[in-house]
C-alpha cells in the first residue's frame, strides 16, 4: 500500500554491537533505502547492513546469485574529488542487465572497519540503467558534509537493497591559510571556513594578507 511507509525508511540505527541491520533469510524485496545508519558493530564483520551473518557479501559478475535481496550487487565507488564547496563522488555499478536501479548515497565521518560503509547522512539518489553486459558508470556533486568525507552507496532493484559499498572519501584540503581579502575562491576565508568544515575534527585557520600588520 503506497500509503503505508515501509519501516525500513528513514530510521536512526546506530549503537548495536553487532550489525545494525541483518537479512540473514532466502527472502527478497526488503528494502533498506534513506536511513541513518552508523557506529554498529565491534568486529570487521559487522555491517550497517548485513546480508547474511557473514560480512561483506562479494559482489558477482552479472549478479546471476540468489539469497537474501538476491544477494544485490552494491556499487563500487572509483573516486571523491573535492572541488570548492562540492565533491564528485563517481561509482560503478555491476548488476542484471538492462535493469534500472536506485541508487543511494551516503556521508560518514569514518569508514567501518570491514573497509565497507554504512550510511550516517544520506545525501542523494538516483536512478541509473545498466547496459545489455550489465554495467553503467554514474556520478553524484552533494555539497559537503561537515565533518563527513567518507562517501558510500546502496543499489536497489526494486526493493532488494544491497549492502553499502565499500568506503572512499577525499584528502582533507590543504593548510587553512588565509591569503587575500577577497569574498570567495582560493585564498579566501570563505574558502578556509569551507574547507575546514570538511575537515574531521577541530581546525585552525591562519591569515597571511601582504600589506596588513603581522600578516593580518
Amino acid at each position: 500500500d503506497a500509503a503505508t511507509p515501509n519501516p525500513l525508511e528513514g530510521n536512526l540505527i546506530a549503537g548495536n554491537t553487532q550489525d545494525g541491520i541483518v537479512h540473514n533469510n532466502t527472502a527478497t524485496n526488503v528494502r533498506v533505502s534513506m536511513n541513518r545508519i552508523f557506529n554498529n558493530g565491534t568486529l570487521v564483520n559487522h555491517l550497517g547492513f548485513d546480508l547474511g551473518t557473514d560480512g561483506p557479501t562479494a559482489n558477482d559478475a552479472g549478479d546471476g546469485d540468489g539469497g537474501s535481496n538476491n544477494l544485490q550487487n552494491f556499487p563500487v565507488i572509483s573516486s571523491a574529488v573535492l572541488t570548492g564547496s562540492t565533491v564528485t563522488v563517481s561509482a560503478s555499478l555491476n548488476s542484471t542487465a538492462s535493469t534500472t536501479f536506485r541508487i543511494e548515497l551516503f556521508a560518514n565521518s569514518s569508514c567501518d572497519t570491514s573497509g565497507f560503509g554504512e550510511g550516517k547522512t544520506y545525501l542523494a539518489s538516483q536512478n541509473v540503467t545498466t547496459d545489455g553486459a550489465g554495467n553503467v558508470s554514474f556520478s553524484f556533486t552533494p555539497e559537503v558534509t561537515p565533518g563527513q568525507p567518507i562517501y558510500t552507496m546502496t543499489a536497489i532493484d526494486g526493493n532488494n537493497t544491497s549492502e553499502f559499498s565499500g568506503c572512499a572519501g577525499y584528502a582533507n584540503p590543504a593548510p587553512l591559510v588565509v591569503t587575500t581579502t577577497a569574498d570567495a575562491g582560493a585564498g579566501s576565508l570563505r574558502q578556509a571556513m569551507i574547507n575546514a568544515n570538511a575537515n574531521v575534527g577541530a581546525d585552525r585557520i591562519t591569515f597571511n594578507i601582504a600589506g596588513c600588520p603581522g600578516g593580518l
